[in-house]
């Protein structure tokens, strides 16, 4: 697993619509924190005096948990082989 993954196992038996709310809750916390805010202000700012920054930080953030999260479940579908 990849530091600063998030982790959500819900419980057998859980109901799914408060499984989903817990979810969504965790990932917005995650997402709209201030840290994660901080950064991307500070790259949006940065990025058009430096293109490379505002690719190399896409690359590794945006792009990469996007993907990421996409190949994860396709492979817990068994739609796709692990990396």
């Amino acid at each position: 697993m990849q530091p600063g993954m998030m982790i959500f196992t819900p419980e057998e038996g859980d109901n799914p619509r408060s499984s989903l709310t817990a979810l969504l809750l965790m990932a917005a916390e995650r997402l709209l924190g201030w840290k994660q805010i901080g950064m991307f202000r500070l790259i949006s700012a940065e990025g058009k005096r430096s293109p490379k920054l505002a690719r190399a930080f896409h690359r590794a953030g945006p792009r990469r948990g996007i993907a990421g999260a996409l190949h994860r479940r396709a492979c817990a579908e068994g739609q796709a082989p692990d990396r």
